[in-house]
């Protein structure tokens, strides 16, 4: 993951408690690491269960993910 992305700038605009993570897991990302920058914004599972049948993610944390995703993607159009 690319440390010069700041994600706490983005931690404001979803207006939520957001921790900083870093992730040791292999996930699509790194098999793009090579090639440009990458990151990950994870959205917070029920019981911290993921990667299972069991998993269930509130709509409005889906909703605040793909907001962040937005304003990440509307900063790089002004950098």
């Amino acid at each position: 993951m690319d440390p010069s992305y700041p994600s706490q700038s983005f931690a404001g605009f979803v207006q939520d408690e957001v921790p900083v993570l870093m992730s040791g897991a292999g996930h699509g990302a790194m098999a793009l690491s090579h090639l440009t920058k990458v990151g990950m914004i994870f959205v917070r599972c029920r019981g911290g269960i993921s990667h299972s049948p069991e998993e269930h993610v509130l709509d409005d944390d889906v909703w605040a993910s793909g907001l962040a995703i937005l304003a990440f993607i509307e900063t790089l159009l002004y950098i």
